[in-house]
């Protein structure tokens, strides 16, 4: 209950965000965690979120495997909380690359052709999750999502 209450939280605190032009494409999308918050690896690497064909997915808890949050992605480039009413739109993408404010350092992460996301900054290429999807467009759909809760991972 803990942990759906500050998913909340933490999403309705990032709904400031501009929408962003929809470029939705849904399907089945796994996203792995490689590393932990000291990018120390993680083996197995754990599921962090799944998308479904049909736009619902969910959000799990690393220690228990259990998913902890469920949202719907909308066609028109929103995310939809499951639990509540909360509604926030998706990040825009610049080309594969997100751009984060890290303790007021920006920080980019990228999302590669082999489905790697990679943190770019002053560590290096650090990767930290891997998208499993068939279609590199359902790939960048995962990734959006993926980036509503990216920046409580690396701060």
């Amino acid at each position: 209950m803990t942990r759906s209450l500050a998913l909340v939280l933490l999403v309705a605190a990032c709904s400031n965000q501009k929408p962003a032009p929809s470029g939705i494409v849904l399907g089945d999308a796994t996203v792995y965690e490689l590393v932990d918050r000291r990018f120390q690896k993680r083996e197995p690497p754990v599921v962090e979120l799944k998308l479904h064909a049909d736009g619902r997915g969910e959000w799990f808890n690393d220690k228990t495997g259990e998913p902890y949050g469920a949202f719907t992605v909308n066609p028109n480039g929103t995310l939809a909380i499951t639990t509540t009413t909360t509604t926030v739109p998706l990040p825009a993408l610049d080309g594969d690359t997100i751009t984060l404010s890290i303790d007021g350092k920006p920080m980019k992460v990228v999302l590669r052709s082999d489905g790697n996301v990679a943190v770019v900054g002053n560590l290096g290429d650090v990767v930290k999750w891997r998208i499993a999807a068939k279609d590199p467009a359902v790939a960048r759909t995962a990734f959006r999502v993926l980036a509503v809760t990216m920046k409580q991972a690396l701060d």
